[in-house]
């Protein structure tokens, strides 16, 4: 529970920071995404309004959760000076079902984008990005189990215990590149590819597999249950083994920096384009002047974050077989499991077959098909439609990998230049419905994927699902003319 209640706390400090990883959901579709057009679709950066576009600084936060509820406590703390959710109890959701836990994050700073002329532009980006996904097969909980030889109690008809958690955090610099390739009088098609260029900082992967137990009794005549089967693997970057309390903060971050693994990915898109030709001006020769506000339908297909990351095994990564039998919820009960080192202790080195990792290990990235269609309805008013399709599976397999939570998203806009309405609606890979909101005044752009987050603020039981994003985004050089040409010097 102390485990749980520390995740808990985690998810809800990085909700609240982001309202003070690819999700910022108002921007899909629109000719004024600017820099963030190429994680929607890396053909996108050529249609966009601005010849120019600087992304100052972005972040952006997302949980999915359906493993945890936290109890009796708000964001009504702030009042009183408290800190929020600080005397929250988290708990496990009542009854027999699987749970999950999904949660992304990103940040970025100085990014651009530069037409560079009327058939190519070119895009710069700087981020920070984080995953975690966990799951487990369904077993049966209630709010009255409150030790381990309890919850064996309940949970003898399951026949095996699986589960898998995975988190990869790294730095990437991305690249990108997109072209007219056909431009006449009723359509436009352009393409782009975005190379990536990635440094993993941190990599954890935690996968219990087939685990059983059974029962039996001791000298006393007392019941109690022991671990009888199952294999458990437990990989985490050397990065953690390297950070050292003695050391400054600069040290540590230069020493992280240094022994962390490159790698490079791609993303590539294309984006077709039906114009409005009833409102185009015409030039010279009779063919209609392109506008990137000015169309009828815009469709994309894109290939996102191609790759892997890859991270040196931390010292005690281990692969563990055929336990000794000598793990018992008596011992767990005797010790505080809520310490990562005594869980490590605990449950790693209580099996007759261990195997030591070496090397490295790979966390392949979100990849994933997008397909989306944005339909201008008139007088600045827009409704974008987007599907993502996950190569990867949620569930454990022979590879690491992660998934993004985005499944189908509809999002109706209202914008112009400097103003922005936006409404995004969707259901994510957890079958989970938000309802989101987000408004854009001058450069800066603030959203919520769900407005369900108010109720944080209530005194009760919360999930915590959710987030949001912000963005401050400018458009210098003669801003006040949206087909300007990039500087000159």
């Amino acid at each position: 529970m102390k485990l749980l209640k520390g995740l808990g706390i985690v998810c809800a400090v990085v909700c609240v920071s982001i309202t003070n990883a690819q999700n910022y959901h108002a921007l899909a579709g629109s000719p004024y995404a600017g820099v963030e057009s190429i994680f929607h679709n890396p053909a996108s950066s050529i249609n966009q309004a601005f010849k120019w576009d600087i992304t100052l600084f972005s972040v952006q936060a997302t949980v999915s959760n359906k493993a945890f509820v936290v109890d009796n406590s708000s964001f009504q703390s702030l009042r009183y000076g408290s800190i929020p959710y600080k005397e929250a109890r988290v708990v496990l959701t009542n009854g027999y079902e699987k749970r999950s836990l999904n949660g992304n994050a990103d940040g970025s700073i100085l990014n651009f984008r530069c037409r560079l002329n009327n058939k190519s532009a070119f895009t710069f980006g700087l981020r920070g990005r984080g995953f975690l996904q966990a799951y487990a097969d369904p077993f049966i909980y209630s709010d009255t189990i409150h030790s381990l030889k309890s919850w064996a109690d309940v949970n003898k008809s399951v026949p095996s215990f699986n589960g898998n958690a995975t988190h990869s955090g790294w730095m990437e610099v991305n690249f990108n590149y997109s072209r007219v390739y056909r431009d006449d009088e009723d359509t436009r098609i352009t393409w782009g590819a975005t190379l990536t260029v990635m440094k993993g900082l941190s990599g954890l992967e935690f996968n219990p597999r087939v685990m059983t137990y059974g029962s039996s009794v001791n000298g006393n005549n007392v019941p109690y249950y022991f671990i009888n089967s199952g294999n458990l693997s437990y990989r985490y970057t050397e990065n953690y083994d390297l950070y050292d309390t003695n050391q400054s903060p600069r040290r540590n971050v230069s020493t992280i920096l240094n022994s962390s693994l490159n790698s490079f990915g791609l993303s590539i898109g294309v984006e077709y384009v039906l114009k409005n030709t009833s409102t185009s001006t015409f030039t010279s020769w009779g063919a209609p002047d392109w506008n990137a506000k000015n169309y009828d339908w815009k469709f994309g297909a894109a290939i996102l974050d191609i790759g892997a990351n890859y991270y040196r095994f931390g010292k005690d990564a281990a692969e563990k077989t055929i336990p000794t039998g000598l793990v018992t919820d008596s011992l767990f009960n005797r010790y505080n499991i809520g310490k990562l080192q005594t869980l490590r202790d605990t449950l790693l080195h209580s099996y007759k077959n261990s195997s030591h990792l070496n090397g490295h290990f790979t966390i392949y990235n979100p990849t994933r098909l997008v397909l989306s269609a944005d339909k201008n309805l008139g007088n600045n008013f827009y409704v974008n439609g987007e599907l993502t399709i996950n190569f990867f599976s949620p569930y454990a397999q022979s590879i690491s990998k992660l998934r993004e939570e985005n499944l189908v998203i509809v999002t109706p806009r209202w914008e112009t230049k400097g103003l922005g309405l936006y409404f995004p609606t969707q259901l994510n890979a957890d079958m989970q419905f938000w309802i989101g909101t987000a408004i854009k005044l001058g450069p800066l752009l603030v959203g919520l994927h769900d407005i369900d987050f108010f109720n944080w603020f209530k005194k009760g039981d919360h999930q915590l699902n959710g987030g949001g994003y912000v963005m401050l985004s400018i458009h210098p050089f003669r801003k006040d003319k949206e087909e300007d040409s990039c500087p000159r010097y």
